[in-house]
């Protein structure tokens, strides 16, 4: 069974948080809203247990829909961010009456072409991490460029986040649910037929590009634009990502 927290009220509309690839938990323990329950799980990797037989992809999307249907057992509203994200759409495309809407931040439905080269600088990546260790990890994460618009205040808090982890998970959930591991959901977007949101910082062009393509493969979907904000939204703009989460749990579609 998949760690988890909760916040918020109990017994109340259930919304579903799924951190991406270093998060935790405590990504989203500001997400609190009332009427609605915050249930925010810790990915294998994330989660401090050691594993001997690692979770494959397919696995991960099997503990999530054990978690959703025996501690929640009813629809839920969905969010990933980023490889959370990822793992939200593996989800809903096989267990789309579980999902009542679908949140995607700063995400993807997988490559297109290039997977096994992904595959292989994913593999490349955790071997570094378990030569270099975790402090030489983190330092080299906060430097990519998608990460280049984050403020010092807001680094200084992920990488009290990110520094809970260890080197064995981090390497081992890159090589288990990775993009080059991800399978392409593209041509399953059109099946999906619940509410979709997908919240992009206006900042981020690589994953906005992406926003802008899912937006016109989903058949009910909103492209969500956070201004000023980069890749994490919901870290650099919080007011505004959760007043537009906020107002999505509280409306039909």
């Amino acid at each position: 069974m998949l760690k988890y927290e909760v916040f918020g009220d109990e017994n109340a509309e259930p919304l579903v948080v799924c951190h991406g690839f270093t998060g935790s938990s405590s990504s989203f323990e500001e997400l609190v809203f009332p009427n609605v329950t915050t249930y925010a799980i810790n990915w294998p990797g994330h989660d401090g247990k050691h594993y001997t037989l690692f979770p494959t992809w397919e696995e991960h999307i099997e503990l999530l829909h054990s978690f959703i249907s025996t501690v929640i057992s009813q629809e839920v509203t969905l969010l990933g961010y980023s490889m959370g994200g990822r793992l939200a759409i593996g989800y809903a495309m096989k267990y789309p009456h579980m999902v009542k809407k679908l949140v995607l931040e700063s995400t993807s439905p997988g490559l297109l072409e290039g997977r096994n080269n992904r595959k292989e600088a994913d593999e490349q990546l955790a071997t570094k991490i378990e030569e270099n260790g975790l402090e030489w990890f983190l330092s080299f994460w906060e430097d990519i460029p998608l990460f280049s618009s984050i403020e010092e205040v807001h680094r200084v808090k992920l990488r009290a986040e990110r520094s809970k982890h260890t080197v064995d998970g981090l390497s081992h959930s890159l090589r288990a649910v990775g993009t080059g591991v991800q399978p392409s959901y593209w041509a399953r977007l059109k099946d999906f037929h619940r509410p979709v949101f997908i919240i992009v910082g206006e900042k981020d062009s690589k994953f906005l590009a992406i926003g802008e393509k899912m937006n016109t493969f989903f058949p009910q979907s909103n492209l969500i634009k956070v201004s000023s904000a980069g890749h994490i939204p919901h870290v650099e703009e919080f007011e505004k990502f959760g007043t537009i989460v906020k107002k999505l749990m509280k409306e039909d579609f």
